[in-house]
């Protein structure tokens, strides 16, 4: 099959058409979500993407998310958007999901297992409430556990001895049959329910950034490019609390890209 091989201008074009189609999906089920990470960084600096970032990032409250893995399980959102998620590929050993645009392929160098279907995608997060102190240091601590042992099943840093062994001594003590790992990441977020919290944040990741639910319940749109996509109300706390001095450019040595190869499957298009 005849491939073209994306640049990155490309991959950042096939990404805001997912986006449209997915924000146009969105709205006709009443589904929330808001612009998070890059993404929204990039509409308020760039006013599109940031230049060398090759991914795009949604946060979803838990609600929508599990409304949109129900409605897309057997469904793609427009005509070729279809969603990656750990419930529908045992090779993929995230807890967010990916819209992917299915005329495409995408080969991450860093992944240990390539899932089966990858194409360029844009993340979608879940958003879940956030606890209690108390509570949410034992659930953070669980989590964490499970966070270890999905790096261990998703990175490919085996250069150095000692890591290829404590990879596969813990690949053989703690087996991640049926994403088990990612099953458990998710337990552990979902402890307190998006719509009961004033505060709400990702919890599947490290390093949460809490946020007002009533962002999600009265977003505003900012430009991005030639369209509008939904912000946070509080976009500009959202900013300071992930990236301090958000308008000023890291230096060139952090602006990293995503390791990943993207071809286009013109038999496809």
């Amino acid at each position: 099959m005849e491939q073209h091989l994306l640049t990155l201008n490309e991959i950042q074009a096939v990404e805001l058409e997912i986006m449209k189609q997915l924000h146009k999906w969105c709205e006709q089920n009443k589904i929330r979500y808001c612009m998070g990470y890059g993404t929204l960084l990039g509409a308020v600096r760039h006013q599109g993407p940031i230049p060398w970032d090759n991914d795009m990032d949604i946060l979803m409250p838990r609600p929508d998310f599990e409304k949109m893995l129900r409605l897309t399980r057997n469904n793609k959102i427009g005509k070729n958007i279809s969603i990656l998620h750990h419930s529908k590929d045992d090779r993929y050993h995230y807890s967010v999901a990916r819209a992917c645009d299915d005329r495409t392929r995408v080969f991450a160098t860093y992944l240990v297992e390539q899932p089966r279907r990858l194409g360029v995608w844009v993340d979608i997060f879940p958003i879940d409430g956030m606890p209690e102190k108390s509570i949410g240091i034992k659930n953070r601590l669980r989590a964490g556990f499970f966070k270890k042992l999905q790096r261990v099943d998703l990175y490919a840093s085996n250069k150095q001895p000692i890591i290829r062994i404590c990879k596969k001594f813990l690949k053989k003590i703690f087996s991640n049959n049926n994403n088990y790992h990612m099953k458990m990441i998710d337990y552990y977020a979902k402890q307190i329910p998006f719509e009961e919290s004033a505060y709400v944040a990702d919890m599947v990741e490290v390093l949460p950034i809490s946020m007002e639910k009533a962002d999600f319940d009265n977003p505003i749109l900012l430009k991005y490019e030639d369209t509008e996509f939904y912000a946070p109300r509080n976009w500009k706390d959202y900013l300071v609390k992930a990236y301090g001095d958000y308008m000023q450019l890291p230096p060139p040595e952090k602006r990293v890209t995503h390791d990943i190869r993207a071809v286009w499957l013109t038999e496809e298009r």
